[in-house]
């Protein structure tokens, strides 16, 4: 213990700290050091360098909300296929399978992706495929997750500290989430897609696996909303 706390270096410009503060610090210390490697080890770059588990329910999204003047009084019926979407997708690493995993992958159809159609219509449900609509005006609207992957950019040094006391550096992957996706609306008494969009969303460049998978997920919900609106697609479906 104390040979750790020898180690620990003020930070430069720092005014000195009584012995309380100290006291507390070797207090928890154990708890402390537990933090940082978990940390490190779960959140700041364990995808781009090995196995780990992220859950799509876990990552709060939050795309740009469009301002529509009228919604259609459709009701957008999202099919959700379970072999178009699988709950779970293994995450490559520049190609490769490195043990990383999606989970709860249809959280993006069930939150998202109603979220933001339901700026354009009255009502938004989720349906499984085959499931009747009725006979009420409807849209049924087709989705598909292809796949998951990260690209490493390199290496980044970033301080690891608590307070005035510094731990030194640490070097975290840094790199980007890749969601490849799409989807196809169109009207029940049509075999042909009134609108359809497919991409490869890139999230920002980060080491915090949870932030790239954000990024990613809100302009995957962001471009689509963009290419809707620019394609005047609401005009085809009222």
């Amino acid at each position: 213990m104390e040979k750790h706390m020898h180690n620990c270096e003020m930070k430069k410009g720092t005014p000195s700290v009584n012995r309380s503060y100290f006291h507390i610090v070797r207090s928890f210390w154990p708890a402390l050091c537990a933090v940082v490697l978990l940390g490190t080890a779960n959140t700041g770059c364990a995808l781009f360098r090995g196995p780990t588990t992220w859950s799509v329910t876990s990552v709060p999204v939050a795309p740009a909300a469009p301002m529509v003047a009228h919604k259609s009084p459709r009701t957008a019926f999202i099919v959700l296929d379970p072999t178009k979407v699988p709950d779970q997708i293994p995450v490559t690493v520049d190609g490769e399978n490195r043990g990383g995993t999606i989970t709860e992958v249809r959280t993006f159809v069930t939150r998202d992706l109603a979220q933001a159609l339901s700026q354009y219509f009255d009502k938004v449900q989720v349906i499984a495929p085959g499931q009747a609509t009725g006979e009420a005006p409807a849209v049924l609207v087709d989705v598909k997750v292809d796949r998951m992957e990260v690209h490493v950019l390199g290496q980044r040094e970033e301080d690891l500290s608590a307070g005035p006391v510094s731990f030194g550096k640490v070097t975290k992957n840094e790199g980007k989430f890749i969601f490849t996706w799409g989807l196809g609306l169109r009207l029940p008494e049509s075999q042909d897609y009134a609108f359809s969009f497919a991409e490869s969303t890139e999230s920002t460049a980060g080491t915090d696996i949870g932030i790239c998978l954000r990024s990613a997920l809100e302009r995957a919900v962001n471009n689509f909303l963009s290419r809707y609106a620019s394609e005047h697609v609401a005009e085809k479906v009222r």
